[in-house]
Formats: C-alpha cells, sequence, structure tokens
C-alpha cells in the first residue's frame, strides 16, 4: 500500500531556549532540518528501501524549547492481500514506524486529541477509505523498551463496474446451462452448451487477468466459475449421453418397470415428463393397459430410452439449479 500523508511531531530541546524580551519579541525561528537534531524514525514494514521519515516540510522552534515539525512522508508498506471475496474485497493494512532509538532514550506518544485525522483526504478513485487509526504499542525486553507507531488503514473496492462485469455473467452462464435440458436432447442445446462452457473457460481467464496473482486465499469469484465449469463439463457429457440414448434399441428388465413407475406419480408426469400427456398417461393407466409407453407425439423402437433420457434430464435441471444456488450463495453473495 502506498500513502502519502502528513505527519506533525513536537518535542522539547531545552538548549532551544530564549527570553523573547532580549531579541525584539521573536518567540520562534524556523531553520533548516539539518541545522538541529531531530528523530530518526523509520517504517518497518517498509515494501522497497529502507528509508527514514526525513521529508520535512516545517521546521520552527518555540522560545520555551518546544520544537514542531511537519512531515510529508510518502509511505509504501507491505501488506498481504485478500482477494477472497474480489471485487467485494477488503484489505487491512500496517505500517509500523519505530525510532532507532530504544524507549527508554526516545519515547513515542500519540496526541489522544487527534490522532489521525482525515480533514484533508483526497477520495481514491478505486478505493473507498473505511478506518484509520493510530495507535502505540510498547514491547519490554528486561530494562530497555522498545515503542512503536502502529497506523492501520482498512480500504474497501469499489465494486460496482466489476459486479457488472465479473457477477452478472455468472446468472447468463447459469440460466444458459439449466436452459439446454428444457431443450430436446437431439436438439442444438448441446452446441449451446458447448459454446457456454467455451465462454467460461475464457472469462476465467479474463478474471485471473484483472485480480492480482498475489494473495493467501484464491478468490471466491474464480472458485465459482472453475465450479461452474465442472458442471458445465457434468452437463455436456450428460448431453451427450442422452443423445446416444436415442439410439440404444437394447431392452433391459428394470427399464420398463421403472419407466411405469415414474409415470404412475401425476407429479412426475408434470414435472419429469412434461413432454408427454399426462391426461392421456392416466386414462390408459386407469384402464390397466400396459400402453403408456406408446404416448410420444412420435412413437419409434427405443421409445423406453428416450423417454428414460428425459426423466435423467429434468432430474439433472433441478439437481443443477440447487447446485448453482448453493454456489451463488456461497462464493457470489
Amino acid at each position: 500500500m502506498r500513502l502519502i500523508t502528513r505527519m506533525a511531531m513536537r518535542w522539547q530541546d531545552k538548549r532551544l531556549s530564549w527570553d523573547p524580551l532580549e531579541y525584539d519579541g521573536v518567540d520562534f525561528i524556523t531553520v533548516k532540518p539539518d541545522e538541529i537534531w531531530t528523530p530518526d524514525i523509520m517504517l518497518q514494514n517498509w515494501a522497497e528501501d529502507w528509508m527514514p521519515l526525513n521529508q520535512i516540510e516545517v521546521l520552527y522552534i518555540l522560545h520555551f524549547s518546544r520544537i514542531y515539525i511537519v512531515l510529508k512522508p510518502e509511505l509504501k508498506g507491505r501488506c498481504v492481500p485478500d482477494y477472497n471475496r474480489w471485487p467485494f474485497d477488503e484489505h487491512t493494512c500496517h505500517f509500523t514506524l519505530k525510532p532507532e532509538y530504544l524507549g527508554n532514550e526516545l519515547n513515542l506518544k500519540l496526541d489522544q486529541k487527534n490522532n489521525s485525522s482525515l480533514v484533508d483526504l483526497l477520495p481514491h478513485p478505486e478505493w473507498e477509505l473505511l478506518n484509520a487509526t493510530a495507535i502505540r504499542k510498547e514491547n519490554t525486553y528486561g530494562k530497555w523498551t522498545e515503542v512503536s507507531i502502529i497506523l492501520t488503514f482498512t480500504v474497501r473496492r469499489y465494486s460496482t463496474i466489476l459486479v457488472i462485469i465479473c457477477v452478472l455473467p455468472a446468472f447468463a452462464y447459469i440460466i444458459l446451462t439449466c436452459s439446454v435440458f428444457w431443450l430436446h436432447s437431439t436438439s442444438a442445446g448441446i452446441i449451446v452448451l458447448f459454446l457456454t462452457l467455451s465462454t467460461q473457460c475464457l472469462f476465467l481467464q479474463f478474471i485471473g487477468y484483472k485480480i492480482n496473482s498475489n494473495g493467501r486465499i484464491i478468490p471466491k469469484i474464480v472458485k465459482f466459475y472453475s465450479y461452474s465449469i465442472i458442471l458445465s463439463t457434468i452437463v455436456f457429457s450428460l448431453i451427450v449421453l442422452m443423445r446416444s440414448m436415442m439410439k440404444w434399441t437394447a431392452k433391459p428388465v428394470w427399464l420398463q418397470p421403472l419407466t411405469n413407475l415414474l409415470l404412475t406419480n401425476r407429479v412426475t408426469q408434470v414435472i419429469l415428463l412434461n413432454d408427454f400427456d399426462p391426461k392421456s398417461v392416466a386414462s390408459i393407466l386407469e384402464s390397466g393397459e400396459d400402453e403408456g409407453l406408446s404416448l410420444v407425439s412420435s412413437p419409434a423402437e427405443g421409445q423406453q430410452w428416450h423417454m428414460f433420457s428425459e426423466i435423467i434430464n429434468k432430474i439433472t435441471f433441478f439437481s443443477i439449479i440447487v447446485v448453482y444456488i448453493y454456489l451463488f450463495n456461497h462464493f457470489i453473495l
């Protein structure tokens, strides 16, 4: 994280005092930073070069030994990013300032009334500042004391544009994947699914380009698209299998009883077998005739396999819907 800020510091130096009455009422003076002693304070978790905070803008001395300085340092701290909830990610970064002296020699203290001010904050086009705090930390090692000042900043990404670019397409992929199950198994649904799978792979590459490669945790949106690609691959395989079923002629023993069992259920007729006429199926079953399997718009040899593929089609549709709801709720919201 790169931080450009202003810091005010003050301290006492008993050697720098005078009586204003002896100097025509002059009660303060300004001097160059290299003309008097100034504390050497370093940024501990520096990202690049180890540099002291010596960018002094103003330095003046009051007649009663009080010295004031205003610094304008450019701090580049090393922070570990967390892109887990990208593009809704928040990051907390710490800047640890330590003097090159022990606490027994130089005791850093915070101004409790106004230790951090955001009056002159310039808004960033990409990040929103949520919180800024400063605390004093003291560690004791035997008779020695080490004092440091920790500046903590929490920022959140402005995600509106990224939601439109990266999150809304997830709805489109869900709809495209699930809509395939409402198409006939021999129709162009397999082409739609293939295009959906291909574009998801390309879109995942785009997200990888947008997100920085560093960080400890895989972003949730990357996990969502990864699992979505896996689901699309499974669906693609099922569609290919169901297209093959249309050509099967062998009739295993379990196929006829299974399809008859499903036809006896009115809910199954409406939900799973909406391509058939449930009234006709019910009337034939009530008459005791075992001819329900021929109630298809274009009956043909191997009709049982066609019906079984439609059953798998609808069951998979509702299963995919449930899985997508879970994935979207867990990885996107």
